[in-house]
């Protein structure tokens, strides 16, 4: 399955490529559906080996697109999440010009997903699954990050 995210101008789209499923331990009835996870790449960018949500957005522009990566160990047999206490993701924005990553929040325990890019800010909400769902709305300025580092194929 792919899924893709077209930039706002048109010149750019991201695609989320499914990668595979994993069913955590804490996930035990077999009636429940496991996760999904894809690999991301975005224009000439690719992340392979990392994985994703399909959870994106795009700044206005065009410039960066944000999305939320799972903090996962893999290894033959797939990725392991042993627990719920090992559900982590962090929010990774792109920039698409200079061919740079940073991760501008974390999350243990649920998920950290992007809303909107309004001017230097982003727009996200924190979901942690022990809270029931209970989703707070955050903002903070990226561009001035002192994290931007070269993207890269592997975990950040």
């Amino acid at each position: 399955m792919r899924i893709v995210s077209e930039s706002p101008s048109g010149k750019m789209s991201a695609f989320f490529e499914c990668a595979g499923q994993y069913r955590p331990a804490w996930l035990l009835a077999k009636a429940d559906s496991p996760f999904v996870y894809y690999e991301l790449s975005v224009g000439p960018i690719c992340f392979p080996g990392r994985k994703f949500t399909a959870k994106g957005v795009w700044s206005p522009g065009g410039r960066y697109f944000a999305a939320e990566e799972w903090e996962l160990e893999v290894d033959d047999s797939g990725p392991v999440l042993a627990s719920i206490e090992e559900h982590d993701t962090h929010m990774l924005v792109i920039d698409t010009e200079k061919n740079v990553e940073c991760v501008v929040a974390r999350v243990h325990n649920g998920h950290v997903v992007p809303v909107a890019f309004e001017g230097g800010l982003i727009v996200y909400y924190k979901e942690e699954l022990l809270f029931a769902g209970l989703k707070r709305i955050f903002e903070i300025e990226f561009k001035r990050s002192s994290t931007w580092k070269p993207c890269s194929s592997k975990g950040s």
